[in-house]
This record gives structure tokens, C-alpha cells and sequence, in this order.
């Protein structure tokens, strides 16, 4: 959980930072195959992000890209390209007070189009502020669009509510809870004797509900966990579960200026009818369990090296227990830093 405070949102002017990652990974298993063995194949990555920040007492507004790329040497048909557009705008009612909005686009495309998508979501929050004390609530509204198959595209309406407490400068706690409705393309699926059946009068629809909560530590060293439990209701057979997920991040400097990051996550998912017969499910690596370890150490003031190690399996609870898959990463890391300015001045470069 981040928290953006009526402090932070005190300093007048535009920042401006870049992030560009490059680098070569062995990937174990690039189709993500279940249940047989994969051939390894070599993999050109590259990461871009600018980030730009126009704050004045009282308001906020902030605007990122995000761009992600892989090109297989041997699966070509593995070739991706990701793009991530946000945009927030935080204002300050009163002291106290302050009302957001963010909007955010995902578009996934892989050159063979087997696990294409685009994710548009858009929420509006009041936020109030007191004595350590942040609530934050509202509304939220998405489109879910999965290009290889349209009956599973599904709009959705919901909303949120979530509190942090700050105990001192180093330690927060947070709670949260969402609610989603989804509307499918998909018409309602129901089991019979004969098998899976549509029911052409009734369209798909699932209600999720997810419960959070955070511990996070910023010191000497950062740690944050996160614990998660979901519950997704569905009027259509194989669509309803339970979902409990773990997960802790962390970043801790070594010695000769080196610096660690890890990230594990865990998790386990019990479907009321034993089956898992949507594809959505397990779109991207992010619902199976998984451990991260990355070490980085600088070059210059802005060039950095970094040595990356994944591991991705199956999830508890889930049908795929072969599933396996390693990677091994490495490459640079450019930082701008950031570049500030007032008004106009700092977009002619004066």
C-alpha cells in the first residue's frame, strides 16, 4: 500500500526521471509448459520507464510509461511486448481532506498471441488524514479485454476501502478490502449430464471480494508483507474460489555497495468444484508461486549491474504440479535521477 500525504504533495515544480533496463535471460521453460519438459532458449529483455510529477501546494499530478520487451532467440512465436500507461491526479480539499482519481492501461501482445490482453481500470478516492491515521475509499471501474478468445472480455464495477497507520517514521500497517462485479461476454456455464453447457439466456457473471493486510519496515533495511484472501462468486460452474496469497518483498545493502532485493510469494486456491476451466486464470506467472533474488551494485552515478535469479511453480491447491520454470538474468540498469524545474522553463530546457 502507498500512502501520498498532504506533506508530500507540499513542493512546487516538475520532476522528471528515467529508468531503462537491458539485458540477456535463460529461460527454462519460455512456452510454460505443464507437465512436460521445455527446452531452454536465450532471451533479449529490455525495461523503460519515465516517470513525470507536477506538484504545487495542495495538488498533484502524476503521469508514468512503462514499456516491457522479450525477444526469444528460438520461440519467436514467445516474442512480447508490454505497455503500462497511469495517470493520478490527488488534490487537497482541506486540511486533512483530499480527493484522487488514477487511470491505468495495460496492453500485453506476444508475436504467436496466445496470452494477448488489455486491462483498462479507473478509480476515484476520498481520502482522510489524522494523527498517523490514513482512510482511503471509493469507487473503481475496469474493462478486461483477452484478445485470444472475446467471450472472456468483461467489464466490471466495484469499489474499495483501505486504512494505514504510520507508528513511527520506519513502521506502517495497513488493512484493505475490494469489491468487484463482472459482467462476461462469456454466456453462464452449468454442468449437466451430458457435460459443460451454455446457458444462452444468461451471461457470466462473478462477484470477487479480497481482504488484505501489510506490515511494512524502512530502515537500515526495507521489508514489506502482504497476506491476501479472495473469494470469487459466480453464477457459472468452475468459476467460483477461494485464494489466499502471501507475499514479502525486501531490499538490504551488502557490503562493497552492493544491494540485495528478494520477493517470494505464496499461494493457494481451492475451486468449490474441484476444476479450472479458464484460461485467465493463469495469464502471467503472477498466480503461481514464485521466488525472486536480485543483486545490483553501481558503475557510475547512474549506470548500475545487475544479476537477476527466478523461479516460478505451481501454485497450492492447483492442477499443475509439474509446472516449473527458471530464469537467469543479466544486465544494466541507466537511472536519470530526477530532473526538476518550474513551469514552463523546465519543458523548453531553460
Amino acid at each position: 500500500m502507498i500512502w501520498l500525504t498532504a506533506s508530500q504533495a507540499a513542493a512546487s515544480g516538475l520532476l522528471f526521471s528515467t529508468l531503462f533496463k537491458a539485458g540477456l535471460e535463460v529461460d527454462t521453460n519460455p512456452q510454460r509448459l505443464v507437465g512436460v519438459t521445455s527446452d531452454s532458449d536465450l532471451v533479449e529483455r529490455f525495461f523503460l520507464q519515465a516517470d513525470l510529477d507536477h506538484q504545487q501546494p495542495g495538488q498533484m499530478q502524476h503521469g508514468s510509461i512503462r514499456l516491457g520487451g522479450k525477444r526469444f532467440y528460438r520461440t519467436g512465436d514467445e516474442d512480447t511486448l508490454i505497455a503500462d500507461l497511469s495517470g493520478t491526479i490527488w488534490y487537497r480539499l482541506f486540511e486533512g481532506v483530499a480527493i484522487s482519481s488514477r487511470l491505468t492501461v495495460r496492453d500485453r501482445t506476444e508475436r504467436g498471441h496466445i496470452r494477448d490482453y488489455a486491462r483498462l481500470g479507473a478509480n476515484l478516492g476520498l481520502t482522510f488524514s489524522f494523527a498517523g491515521f490514513h482512510v482511503r475509499a471509493g469507487p473503481a471501474a475496469g474493462y478486461f479485454l483477452y484478445k485470444p478468445n472475446p467471450d472472456l472480455c468483461s467489464r466490471s464495477v466495484g469499489g474499495f476501502a483501505e486504512t494505514g497507520y504510520h507508528p513511527s517514521a520506519s513502521w506502517s500497517v495497513g488493512v484493505s478490502y475490494s469489491f468487484t462485479d463482472r459482467l462476461y461476454r462469456q454466456r453462464q456455464v452449468f454442468s449437466s449430464a451430458t457435460g459443460l453447457r451454455y446457458d444462452q439466456d444468461n451471461a457470466r457473471q462473478d462477484a470477487d471480494h479480497v481482504v488484505g493486510a501489510s506490515v511494512a519496515y524502512n530502515g537500515p533495511f526495507m521489508v514489506n508483507l502482504d497476506l491476501y484472501w479472495q473469494r470469487n462468486l459466480s453464477n457459472s460452474y468452475g468459476k467460483r474460489f477461494s485464494r489466499f496469497i502471501g507475499r514479502l518483498t525486501g531490499a538490504f545493502p551488502l557490503p562493497w555497495e552492493f544491494i540485495a532485493n528478494l520477493q517470494g510469494s505464496l499461494q493457494q486456491t481451492g475451486f468449490d468444484e474441484g476444476v479450472l476451466v479458464d484460461p485467465t486464470f493463469t495469464v502471467e506467472d503472477e498466480n503461481r508461486n514464485s521466488l525472486v533474488v536480485a543483486i545490483s551494485r553501481p558503475i557510475t552515478s547512474w549506470l548500475r549491474a545487475e544479476i537477476r535469479y527466478s523461479w516460478y511453480t505451481q501454485e497450492f491447491g492447483g492442477d499443475e504440479s509439474t509446472y516449473q520454470r527458471h530464469l537467469i538474468y543479466g544486465g544494466l540498469i541507466a537511472d536519470s535521477g530526477e530532473w526538476s524545474g518550474q513551469g514552463d522553463a523546465a519543458w523548453s530546457g531553460e
